[in-house]
């Protein structure tokens, strides 16, 4: 039935009020009223949303009179939302015919929504867009205003809805990181998927780790892989190396150390800081290939030179290996491995806290300093490193550094058990035995 006929017997099935319902649209559907002009879905849609089918309700009239008034009404509609006149004279003459405000109605002849949207309209819609970018821009990184993320957000969503990927995306991401709005994981993976969906890399990417991570739903490593690959097929760094941390885990593919080695590669040389110090570390162990420290002395550097933390740490322990063995240039190793740890603890990398914090503690190739171990202890523990809290337990208990506390002892090891410490829990008991 033809859209215009159909909205017509509607109205005299359920009256007029029907056309302010939510049911109008499926009633329509019922009748197979899209049809012919599927796009019409979305065009009568939002000329009921929009408020114009209860305007012309309240009219009423007809003749001049009523020309004049929906010719106004019409180029309002189409202005406010840019559909080619055909579509948006169609809408309201539906409308008005199944009022019985006119008794004939003219048919628009182009299909597809992307017709339906006139070249002027086209040019406003993507002024509007850049307008909406360069304010959410203005506040997100707050270029001449304080920055406000909220604002960020509103102006980035009424661009995203326009149709903007890089705003989709944008969007995805505050979602997921709560900028402006609370976490809202779902909405964050329904933006991804619309950027996604049009080819956006970065968008795939983050929908790939949400899979990956299980945010806002069960982890799913085939989705995760899949849209790892679509972005990897665009050349995404990232991509690339989330696909070489899957295949070094084994997660949701054969584990394989060469495919592994593969990806980090790729991505290494496109400066993911991330695939540099993994690629490093696998010429360290020789795994997919065979060990070579130059190699991978090499990839960290680069990796650290980006201030990866962890590839920082690596160097800072190899230099202090250098130092237990002896030898040549022992100062020098000694005095670079203390300023790249130290340059990792302050990256918040808690490995080298704890490891800092031993070096200092039993005084090795440098003077004891149990006070500089408990800060450093202190530095790992905050971040739930469970032998840091057995260390400042220890330390109470011996009374070196701070005045020996067993209530202090008995808390610190007691939290390194909860962590998972089996020797903390071997001196737990011990202690609650006495």
């Amino acid at each position: 039935m033809k859209l215009h006929e159909a909205l017509r017997q509607i109205v005299r099935d359920f009256g007029t009020e029907v056309l302010f319902e939510e049911r109008l649209i499926p009633l329509l559907s019922d009748y197979k009223a899209f049809e012919e002009f599927p796009d019409m879905k979305e065009v009568l849609s939002a000329f009921v949303a929009d408020g114009f089918a209860k305007e012309l309700c309240g009219r009423g009239g007809a003749g001049c009179e009523y020309q004049s008034f929906a010719d106004s009404l019409k180029s309002s509609f189409a202005g406010k939302r840019h559909f080619r006149n055909g579509f948006s004279d169609y809408a309201a003459d539906s409308v008005a015919f199944a009022l019985s405000l006119i008794s004939t109605v003219d048919e628009p002849t182009e299909h597809g929504f992307d017709s339906s949207v006139s070249q002027d309209g086209q040019m406003a819609i993507e002024e509007e867009i850049a307008e909406l970018v360069f304010l959410s821009d203005k506040y997100y990184y707050g270029r001449g205003v304080r920055q406000n993320y909220t604002e960020a957000l509103r102006y980035c969503r009424k661009a995203a809805e326009l149709g903007h990927v890089p705003s989709q995306y944008r969007l995805g991401s505050m979602y997921e990181s709560g900028l402006g709005i609370g976490n809202d994981y779902a909405l964050a993976r329904t933006w991804y998927l619309k950027a996604a969906e049009q080819g956006s890399a970065e968008a795939q990417s983050a929908l790939g780790s949400m899979y990956l991570d299980g945010e806002g739903t069960g982890q799913d490593c085939a989705e995760a892989l899949r849209w790892f690959r679509r972005a990897a097929e665009q050349g995404s760094a990232i991509a690339e190396f989330k696909l070489g941390s899957m295949y070094q885990s084994g997660q949701g593919v054969e584990a394989s150390d060469e495919e592994a080695l593969k990806w980090y590669r790729m991505a290494a040389e496109k400066d993911e800081r991330h695939a540099q110090c993994s690629l490093g570390l696998m010429y360290l162990k020789g795994q997919g290939t065979a060990a070579d420290e130059d190699e991978g002395v090499r990839w960290l550097q680069k990796a650290a030179g980006q201030d990866d933390d962890q590839a920082i740490y690596t160097l800072g322990c190899l230099h202090f290996d250098r130092v237990l063995r002896g030898g040549p240039g022992s100062e020098e190793d000694c005095a670079e491995s203390i300023r790249l740890l130290r340059r990792a603890v302050d990256l918040g990398n808690a490995e080298a806290a704890l490891v800092l914090g031993n070096i200092f503690y039993e005084g090795k190739a440098v003077p004891q300093d149990h006070k500089e171990a408990l800060r450093l202890f202190r530095k790992a523990a905050e971040q739930g490193s469970a032998q840091a809290e057995l260390m400042i337990g220890l330390i109470y208990a011996e009374g070196k550094a701070v005045a020996q506390d067993f209530s202090e002892v008995h808390r610190w090891i007691k939290r390194s058990v909860g962590h998972g410490n089996s020797e903390a829990k071997d001196i737990l008991e011990w202690i609650e035995k006495r």
